[in-house]
């Protein structure tokens, strides 16, 4: 009986923090999950909503849904990726036309991707709790919750970090069955496809590979090789007529339009200010507010422990990380290598190099993880914890001295000591 209960005790600890991110998550979306509220904003109800709804009623009246006759003069919908027609979190609105369950498609891409990012973060820290911070971090950060404003763009939210980890596990297990489960993740992201977040989740898996593993063996890549195969099988019915159709379709060129400005930098930094994927802080300056819920954001708090995080890596990981850190913020930016970009075959083709943004609030979520694990730890220097606690504080005092206005228009100057020194009060009590 002794041993019965030690060994559910046991496999309680192993599954507490999954259960915890189920908790929350239910817990943040209250009133969307049992309350009857709805998010309803911009493309969601322009565009999604009457989309998916057409299917539904397509697929009701006994048909397979080829073609949409009210859009562009008539459209045929399997040569347009963006209907998601083969992604499997929308079918249950597809088939009953339940509002419920159309938003349900946005919402659990958080609790997958928080879980995911959990299991993918917990390999490299000692500490499960340090995962655990890390995932609510990369979940319910502003950036990430901007994203459920966009069908296609939740899905690599919630997609990514289960696709690492099944790399990370082909490459340690050489096993067959990994191959197959990451063709299905690719498919997956394919049938949600955006091609932007689509290139840097295929980078980012490059490079996790590269850092995880100095050389591959023959074996190794025969997988990976036979999982692109794989993959193309799985997702050659969206693949193909998208292609068909591809050389007499009118495409739009880059555009900058969506870039990210040195405001929109600190709209991550800062606690509790809100905003959205596509425009930044800079809205307030008229009193506007597109946010969706109040975030987690990144703050102040956590830059403390991204700087830690990164000292403790190792030359080539820091290397990795400061290109792509680069990258995603030249890109984003809309400069110099966003013009680059632009010029491009294929590449020129997109739309918004904000979303590269993507790549940055990734590696700075898995960083947070590492510093904060050290932290907790003991095993970072009393050099390194300096120097990451003066680059915080400057930061902090910039913003506080060039944008502090800003807070004017949010609930006025006692919003900003009240959400803002209060973290970092809480922040110095923690050190």
């Amino acid at each position: 009986m002794i041993y019965l209960v030690k060994k559910m005790l046991k496999e309680y600890k192993k599954w507490i923090f999954h259960l915890s991110l189920i908790i929350i998550w239910g817990i943040f979306f209250l009133k969307n999950l049992f309350l009857g509220e709805y998010i309803f904003l911009r493309d969601v109800f322009n565009l999604y909503y009457p989309r998916d709804f057409l299917i539904h009623l397509i697929l009701k009246s006994g048909e397979f849904p080829f073609f949409n006759p009210y859009s562009n003069c008539g459209e045929p919908i399997l040569s347009n990726p963006h209907y998601m027609l083969f992604y499997p979190t929308l079918y249950p609105f597809f088939l009953t036309g339940k509002l419920w369950f159309f938003q349900f498609h946005f919402l659990i891409h958080i609790l997958i991707g928080s879980i995911g990012f959990y299991i993918l973060s917990k390999k490299h820290v000692k500490k499960d709790f340090s995962a655990f911070l890390g995932s609510l971090l990369y979940g319910y950060n502003g950036f990430t919750l901007s994203h459920l404003l966009f069908q296609n763009l939740i899905v690599y939210i919630g997609i990514v970090p289960w696709f690492l980890i099944v790399l990370r596990k082909l490459a340690e297990e050489n096993r067959w069955i990994y191959s197959l489960f990451l063709s299905i993740l690719v498919s997956l992201l394919i049938f949600g496809i955006e091609p932007y977040y689509f290139l840097i989740s295929m980078f980012l898996g490059l490079i996790y590979l590269l850092i995880i593993r100095e050389k591959f063996s023959v074996s190794i890549l025969k997988k990976l090789l036979f999982s692109i195969f794989l993959t193309f099988l799985i997702s050659s019915v969206q693949i193909i007529p998208t292609l068909s159709l591809l050389k007499s379709t009118s495409v739009n060129r880059f555009s900058s339009y969506y870039h990210t400005y040195l405001i929109d930098f600190f709209n991550i930094i800062i606690p509790n200010i809100q905003g959205n994927l596509m425009k930044g802080v800079f809205l307030f300056h008229k009193g506007s507010n597109l946010s969706l819920y109040p975030s987690f954001y990144f703050g102040i708090f956590p830059i403390f422990f991204i700087l830690c995080g990164f000292y403790l890596l190792k030359k080539r990981e820091k290397l990795w990380v400061v290109i792509l850190i680069v990258l995603s913020f030249g890109i984003s930016s809309g400069g110099i290598l966003s013009k680059i970009l632009g010029h491009l075959p294929l590449l020129n083709s997109g739309r918004y190099p904000i979303k590269f943004l993507f790549l940055s609030i990734f590696i700075f979520s898995y960083l947070f993880v590492k510093g904060f694990d050290s932290f907790i730890s003991g095993n970072f220097t009393k050099k390194s914890y300096f120097i990451s606690l003066t680059i915080s504080f400057l930061i902090f005092g910039l913003i506080f001295f060039f944008l502090y206005k800003i807070f004017l228009h949010n609930g006025g100057l006692y919003y900003f000591y009240k959400k803002t020194y209060l973290q970092v009060g809480v922040f110095l009590f923690f050190i």
